[in-house]
């Protein structure tokens, strides 16, 4: 009998470490999200990686903004895109995912980006083309910031 109270206080602790250790896990990544959500900015993920995450760093400032906005204006609306996103689904290198998660003003909710094409998804789809540039002030902001380094950038440029 003097075995059951040892054995019920061991279970107990046992059980508390564990709620304690899921509650701990999952408030890290709520407050993750929640803090990048309070940025105010634009999310950019560098879609390059199998089976690790993928590079992300974030626009945060009204003149990033700008040169993303103004470089979504130059482009042309591209009618002859056949395809459902710009993104291939392949390894390696696929684009540049752009999520407005804030709600910054005059940038769409979500723009994809590979090459020369331009995806851009409101209310509906458009399909745009421009000169590269979108992509390629993205790449480099991705630089600037450390998401990628001077070898994965040179690795990029060479296999888009």
């Amino acid at each position: 009998m003097k075995n059951k109270p040892s054995l019920y206080k061991w279970l107990c602790t046992v059980g508390y470490c564990l709620v304690f250790m899921v509650t701990a896990a999952t408030a890290g990544s709520f407050l993750t999200v929640q803090a990048f959500a309070q940025e105010q900015g634009l999310k950019v993920t560098v879609l390059i990686f199998s089976g690790r995450p993928d590079p992300t760093f974030s626009l945060t400032r009204d003149n990033e903004f700008q040169t993303v906005s103004s470089a979504l204006e130059k482009a042309v609306e591209n009618k002859s895109f056949r395809g459902e996103t710009v993104i291939p689904s392949r390894l390696g290198y696929k684009g540049i995912l752009v999520e407005n998660i804030s709600g910054v003003k005059g940038v769409p909710r979500s723009i994809a980006v590979r090459g020369r094409d331009i995806e851009i998804r409101n209310k509906h789809v458009l399909f745009l083309r421009d000169n590269g540039e979108l992509e390629r002030y993205l790449l480099e902001e991705a630089m600037k910031k450390g998401a990628i380094d001077k070898t994965l950038f040179r690795e990029i440029r060479k296999n888009r």
